[in-house]
C-alpha cells in the first residue's frame, strides 16, 4: 500500500508533463492568439486605475507579448521541477541528488517538448526555449535551496 501511494507521488507532475504537452501541441496561430490574449489582459488588469487609452493598452501588450510567452515558459518548468522534487524526494536520498535529478528530468522534458513541437504546424525546435524551460528550473531549485537552508537555520 505504502508503495503505491510513493508511486502516485508522480502523479501530479505526470499530470503537469500533459498540461505542458498540450499546450505545446497547439498550432503556431492558436498559440500566438492566445499569448496576445493574456499580454492584452494582463495589460488591462496593470493598468486599470491609468489614464492609458485602449489602443495603448493594445499597444503595449504586443510589446509585452514576447517577454510574457517566454516567463510562461519559465512558470511552466519552475513549476514541473517543484512537483518533480516533491515524488523524487520520497525515493532518491541526498538534497543534491534530487534537485540534479529533477533537473535533469526537466531538461530532458524540454528537449522532448521541442522536438515535438518541431511536428507541430507553425512551431519549431527553438533551443532558446529550452534554455528557458530550463532556466525556470533552475530558478525553482535555487528558490528551493534557500528555502531549505532559511528552515535549518530556524529553531523553534
Amino acid at each position: 500500500m505504502k508503495r503505491i501511494s510513493k508511486t502516485a507521488a508522480f502523479l501530479p507532475a505526470v499530470i503537469w508533463m500533459c498540461v505542458i504537452y498540450a499546450l505545446s501541441d497547439k498550432p503556431a496561430a492558436r498559440s500566438s492568439i492566445q499569448s496576445e490574449s493574456l499580454a492584452l489582459r494582463l495589460v488591462r488588469i496593470a493598468t486599470r486605475f491609468s489614464s492609458m487609452t485602449e489602443v495603448e493598452r493594445e499597444r503595449l501588450s504586443l510589446i509585452l507579448e514576447p517577454y510574457i510567452r517566454d516567463i510562461a515558459h519559465m512558470v511552466e518548468y519552475a513549476v514541473l521541477f517543484i512537483l518533480l522534487y516533491m515524488a523524487v524526494r520520497l525515493f532518491v536520498s541526498g538534497r543534491y541528488t534530487v534537485i540534479l535529478s529533477c533537473l535533469a528530468v526537466c531538461f530532458i522534458y524540454a528537449c522532448t517538448d521541442e522536438i515535438h513541437q518541431y511536428f507541430v504546424p507553425g512551431r519549431a525546435f527553438e533551443l532558446i526555449d529550452i534554455g528557458l524551460d530550463t532556466l525556470g528550473a533552475v530558478i525553482a531549485a535555487a528558490v528551493l535551496l534557500i528555502i531549505l537552508k532559511y528552515q535549518k537555520s530556524v529553531s523553534y
